[in-house]
């Protein structure tokens, strides 16, 4: 006869009904009067209980009526509740949207945008783009220095200008207006691309003496008078002598002729010679301007690009200090909501602890059972049995004694 022991661990009976409370608080299916699970509208078990959804998700609130209905919109869809500050006008996030009201759950770990300031750093730096992200010309800083280097190059082609007596420059009237090549009849002459020919002038030009032609005509009439008294009064002594007429006299003015002429020329010369030189050396301290000009034109284009830059960051990291500060308020704020939606969760692992060291009754009981009975099976055993206590048995039957 085989016999079989089976054990059972009981809970406590002061214990059980705690625990199955504990574990419809965690997970529960709800059912009906007859034992079967409750369905939604969708046809889904009703399940409640802390487990019976993510503790991140919070519940979207919806306007409702009177009754407590959800109101809908011409759409049917629910309409839903806003975050509201203190003056009544919906809260934006810092996408420019509404935020909905949500009962319990975390919102989700995000990065605060720049900031106001740091925008405006980026724009002053980088410039702003139309709606169709089209660069919105003059609204940025980068190459704010080109001006200056544009000023500045034109200051050194002048002051590489005035030191090459070849160069060409075009011609401008006092106020600064091009001044255009004439035909006879004073009308402006145009070229090969249509527009008005400018006139051009030597650099030189600008800084000769522009009296200079003047005091080499004075000069020069002024020698040819000379001349003109020196040839009168050879003329009367040629008269006073009786050789007026004569080749000697003939001789005499040709000959104070020549002299003038190569008077006039050298004078003619030494002058203008005098005014290049002149013009040189005015060329050479204007060139030496201009280079300075050049210069400081240029550093000042540095120097501004510089400041922009200086501005720029300072905007920047005032804007990231702000970020900075925002970003730790919304990380303290998501990290107390997600301490606050599984503190349920702590609780119930802590009743667990709680009920892991209750003492547990163990309630022992046995089965015993036989194998089904076989009618030879027990003749045999019979058998053998009373043979056994007669001194024989069936293994002795017909033995010679």
């Amino acid at each position: 006869m085989a016999i079989v022991d089976q054990s059972m661990t009981q809970i406590p009976a002061y214990m059980e009904d705690y625990i199955k409370d504990m574990f419809a608080n965690i997970y529960n299916v709800q059912k009906d009067a007859d034992g079967k699970p409750m369905l939604d509208a969708d046809g889904n078990p009703i399940v409640t209980g802390l487990a019976s959804k993510s503790p991140l998700e919070g519940t979207p609130i919806f306007e409702t009526d009177a009754e407590g209905n959800e109101v809908l919109d011409a759409e049917g869809n629910p309409i839903p509740v806003y975050e509201l500050d203190e003056e009544g006008n919906q809260i934006l996030d810092q996408y420019g949207q509404p935020v909905q009201k949500f009962e319990g759950g975390v919102p989700k770990a995000d990065i605060i945008r720049f900031t106001d300031p740091q925008i405006k750093a980026l724009e002053m730096f980088a410039g702003k783009y139309d709606d169709q992200g089209n660069y919105i010309e003059g609204t940025g800083g980068i190459g704010a220095y080109q001006d200056y280097y544009d000023k500045a190059t034109k200051y050194l082609e002048q002051a590489a200008g005035a030191l090459d007596p070849t160069a060409m420059t075009a011609m401008y009237d006092e106020q600064g207006n091009p001044i255009y090549e004439t035909d006879k009849q004073g009308n402006p002459i145009v070229g090969a691309d249509g527009k008005p020919v400018q006139k051009m002038q030597s650099y030189m030009e600008k800084y000769r003496d522009p009296y200079l032609e003047d005091v080499v005509d004075t000069t020069l009439a002024e020698i040819q008078r000379a001349g003109d008294i020196e040839g009168i009064g050879a003329r009367n002594m040629a008269l006073a002598s009786g050789a007026y007429g004569g080749s000697r006299q003939a001789v005499t003015e040709q000959e104070l002729q020549r002299n003038v002429s190569a008077l006039k020329a050298s004078k003619g010369a030494e002058l203008r010679s005098g005014a290049f030189d002149k013009a040189m050396g005015y060329g050479q301290k204007a060139a030496q301007l201009f280079g300075n000009l050049a210069t400081q034109t240029a550093g000042l284009g540095d120097s501004s690009q510089s400041a922009l830059l200086k501005d720029v960051n300072s905007l920047f990291n005032v804007g990231s200090l702000e970020q900075a500060q925002l970003q730790s308020e919304y990380d303290v704020e998501r990290a107390n909501a997600l301490e606050e939606a599984y503190e349920p969760f702590g609780r119930i692992g802590f009743m667990r602890d709680m009920l892991s060291g209750v003492p547990s009754s163990q309630t022992s009981y046995s089965t015993q059972y036989s194998p089904n009975i076989n009618p030879v099976g027990n003749m045999l055993t019979m058998a053998q049995a009373g043979g056994n206590a007669a001194g024989t048995g069936i293994y002795s039957l017909g033995a010679k004694k």
